[in-house]
């Protein structure tokens, strides 16, 4: 939950760099992950395949995922081609679904991967892939974790697309109009969640009983007509 406030602060301070945002999403997010590459890929109506922006992926890397566009036994590829969010847990679960592939994944020690369709204009399509190596311990809730961060990144990344700016404000529809109904203190409480602050340094800030705090919050989702506080960002990111 915290890697995605996080991330939705990061997104809502408005970065203009695309490369930046996935060495962030990277570095910073994910890096606890044993994180390999982060990569949006694009497949032009011409069938062409491009990797325009990737962290942790090396040259070799790279040419190598234009070579695998000739096949379709690759996650990222099938996931440009049917437009369908592909998630595979483990090696085993690779190496069954794509045998053909499997020498590319043991070259880049790829445990775990994850590939998110996007579609970020109507001529082309697009994948986001996170690929990991094998982890520690199994997050039960990985793959719905991964899947809220590519989607606040996809949101994201349409506005980019379409050269609208994203700041921390409140946006002019609806959930404005909630907030502003929002007690002083509530309003303030919206402001520090918005600013990617975790329960205990909000508490802190506004000088507040962790349990009081947390009854407000459930009146501020109440009034916002959420039931947890990442709505907040991802309905920003949508009426931005």
């Amino acid at each position: 939950m915290q890697d995605i406030e996080k991330f939705s602060a990061y997104l809502l301070a408005g970065p203009d760099s695309f490369q930046g945002t996935l060495d962030y999403l990277r570095n910073e997010i994910l890096h606890d992950q044993n994180m390999i590459f982060a990569a949006v890929t694009e497949k032009t109506k011409n069938e062409e395949l491009y990797v325009i922006a990737n962290s942790g992926l090396s040259e070799d890397s790279v040419a190598g995922l234009g070579w695998l566009s000739m096949s379709s036994e690759f996650p990222t590829i099938e996931c440009l081609a049917l437009n369908e969010e592909i998630y595979l847990p483990t090696a085993e679960a690779w190496l069954k679904k794509y045998p053909g592939s499997n020498l590319f994944r043991q070259n880049l020690e790829i445990e775990e991967i994850f590939c998110f369709p996007m579609k970020l204009n109507p001529t082309s399509s697009h994948c986001l892939t996170l690929a990991f190596r094998s982890r520690p311990t199994k997050d039960s809730w990985a793959q719905e974790k991964y899947r809220s961060l590519s989607h606040l990144l996809s949101i994201y990344l349409q506005n980019i697309e379409k050269k609208r700016i994203i700041r921390i404000e409140m946006p002019q529809v609806s959930i404005r109009r909630r907030i502003a109904n929002l007690n002083t203190l509530q309003q303030k409480i919206v402001t520090e969640i918005l600013e990617g602050k975790n329960n205990q340094q909000i508490a802190e800030d506004l000088e507040l009983n962790i349990n009081t705090l947390k009854r407000e919050l459930k009146r501020i989702f109440k009034e916002l007509h959420i039931s947890q506080r990442t709505q907040i960002y991802a309905k920003i990111l949508d009426e931005s």
